[in-house]
């Protein structure tokens, strides 16, 4: 009796109880699997954006910290509105950065070798930034932005000038084959520019006060930017190009600037919030399917051509400042995405001017 005893196996409430408990280990085990895969991901995305913002930001800092302040010297910051949705009407802003840079031997031997024609040996680069749809107007309705970079060497014989007013055509597109793409899903590219009197004590605010900060420059003072095409064209208090004793015009170059990137990342993507609703043109408050996937309160959203500044959230009721960023509040469709981007931002100093900011 105490042998067959001793041999009695598990009886069977004993194995729904092990069967019960292993499943539950098995679970938090896959849970934490996927807790820290989650993580992982995030991490490697994260890491993979601010590897490729620090890149794009480094080389256009590059650019910046080299800039010519002599008499060839220039440096251009406008906007040009496109149009996305494909109503006819452009709207939507995107940045162009030109300037002229001094060049190291190795970059003017590279591209005189590049050239089709002989070039004057000036020193100097001709650098375009531009922020581009990745497709023509109205083509898709939706903003897919492109960074783009092109260089060339400065002086004749090297073909149109990256800084002539032609280099651009009416549809604010630029020559095929000029521009290198840079990156991809950028949704928003700045160039914010401080002046010796702009005052930095309360942070970057733009406008055309002499003690605010600039969305647009014209370092030759020559009313480039075009103001009617886009209101952050306008020319800022500090717009004046400077005239040596003897007669020679010399470029106004900003202080500093500040550099600011919006990217959306494929996760972003997966995470979009749309509207639950139709929004009218004053509407505050959007009602939207998922209040919880967007980002902190003070980013900014992008709604077809507008962008919205996000103030809080209610339940699926997202409140927001229509008609940031220069765009104009305008009605949506129910179904629209708000789409953000993982922001990035570095302020460079622009070492041919002198630091004399005010307190």
């Amino acid at each position: 009796m105490t042998r067959d005893a001793d041999r009695r196996g598990l009886t069977l409430i004993e194995l729904v109880l092990a069967l019960g408990l292993a499943s539950l280990l098995v679970l938090a085990l896959v849970k934490l699997i996927d807790t820290s895969m989650t993580l992982w991901r995030k991490t490697e995305e994260r890491r993979s954006q601010n590897e490729m913002s620090s890149a794009v930001t480094e080389l256009l800092a590059s650019d910046l910290a080299a800039v010519e302040s002599g008499p060839r010297g220039d440096l251009l910051v406008e906007w040009a509105p496109f149009d996305v949705d494909g109503d006819g009407i452009a709207t939507l802003p995107c940045l162009r950065l030109r300037l002229v840079r001094a060049a190291s031997a190795g970059e003017i031997e590279r591209l005189q070798v590049a050239s089709d024609a002989p070039v004057l040996g000036q020193g100097l680069l001709e650098v375009c930034w531009a922020l581009l749809p990745a497709s023509t107007a109205g083509a898709r309705l939706e903003w897919d932005g492109v960074l783009w970079r092109g260089v060339r060497l400065y002086g004749p014989g090297a073909g149109l000038s990256l800084l002539d007013p032609r280099f651009f055509s009416s549809s604010g597109r630029p020559a095929s084959g000029v521009l290198e793409e840079v990156t991809g899903g950028v949704l928003w590219f700045e160039a914010l520019c401080a002046s010796a009197g702009t005052d930095l004590s309360s942070g970057w605010e733009s406008g055309a006060a002499r003690e605010q900060s600039f969305a647009s420059w014209d370092a030759r003072g020559a009313a480039r930017p075009d103001a009617e095409r886009f209101v952050a064209n306008e020319p800022g208090a500090a717009m004046s190009a400077l005239v040596s004793p003897l007669g020679v015009q010399r470029p106004q170059l900003p202080r500093r600037m500040r550099l600011v990137f919006e990217v959306e990342t494929a996760r972003g993507k997966m995470r979009r919030v749309s509207t639950t609703a139709d929004v009218g043109i004053k509407e505050g408050a959007l009602r939207v399917d998922d209040a919880s996937k967007l980002p902190p309160v003070g980013s900014f959203l992008l709604l077809g051509e507008e962008w919205l500044e996000l103030l809080g959230t209610s339940g699926n009721e997202a409140r927001v400042r229509r008609g940031q960023r220069g765009t104009r509040a305008a009605e949506h469709k129910a179904g629209a995405w708000l789409r953000h981007g993982e922001p990035s931002q570095r302020e460079v100093v622009i070492p041919s001017q002198r630091e004399e900011w005010r307190p």
